[in-house]
């Protein structure tokens, strides 16, 4: 996607959602607490972590809509 409002990372810890995904996948992780125990993130504004939970559900890293709860 070349759209650049895109939701790709958390912004706080700068690492991508497909970081994380790969990191979920090499570790067998499926939450959020979990994933964080192995690379910190977010930790300051939390809004990356309805994505990242979606992304757990379903693989998706980058977001065209809004999923902030």
């Amino acid at each position: 996607s070349q759209n650049s409002m895109a939701v790709t990372r958390c912004i706080c810890s700068m690492v991508t959602f497909r970081q994380l995904k790969q990191g979920a996948q090499e570790n067998g992780i499926t939450t959020v607490d979990e994933l964080q125990r192995v690379r910190p993130f977010g930790l300051s504004c939390k809004l990356c972590l309805p994505y990242v939970r979606q992304m757990l559900k379903d693989g998706t890293t980058e977001f065209e809509h809004s999923i902030i709860e």
